[in-house]
C-alpha cells in the first residue's frame, strides 16, 4: 500500500511537472482543480483563463498582478554570477520582464 502512494506521488509530481512546462494539455476538469488550489493558496479569485491559455494570451498582463503580494522580481538570467544585476535590466522595474500583450476584447481582430 505504501508502495502505491509512493509511486502516485511520483506520477502527480511528474504531470504537474510537465503540465507546467506545457508539454501537455490538461482536462477541462483538472484545470478548474488547479485553478481553485492556486486560488485559494493566493487568496486571491482567479478565473481558468488567469491560469490557462489557448491562444498564448491572457487576460491580466502579469502574473504579478493577480496578487497584491508580489513586489515584482527579475529572472534567473538578469544577474551575473556574483548576483549584480545585468546592465540590459537595470532600466527596467521589477516584474516587467514577465509582461503578456493583454488580451483583446472577445470579436476584436487580432494582428
Amino acid at each position: 500500500m505504501a508502495e502505491a502512494r509512493v509511486l502516485a506521488e511520483q506520477f502527480r509530481q511528474e504531470y504537474n511537472s510537465r503540465l507546467v512546462r506545457g508539454e501537455t494539455a490538461p482536462s477541462y476538469a483538472l484545470a478548474e482543480v488547479v485553478t481553485t488550489t492556486l486560488s485559494r493558496k493566493l487568496s486571491v479569485e482567479l478565473s481558468m483563463r488567469d491560469v490557462f491559455s489557448t491562444d498564448g494570451t491572457y487576460p491580466t498582463p502579469c502574473v504579478c498582478d493577480l496578487t497584491t503580494y508580489c513586489n515584482g522580481c527579475f529572472p534567473p538570467e538578469a544577474y551575473h554570477e556574483d548576483d549584480t544585476l545585468k546592465p540590459a535590466y537595470r532600466d527596467l522595474r521589477p516584474g516587467d520582464w514577465c509582461r503578456f500583450p493583454p488580451r483583446p476584447p472577445f470579436g476584436a481582430e487580432r494582428n
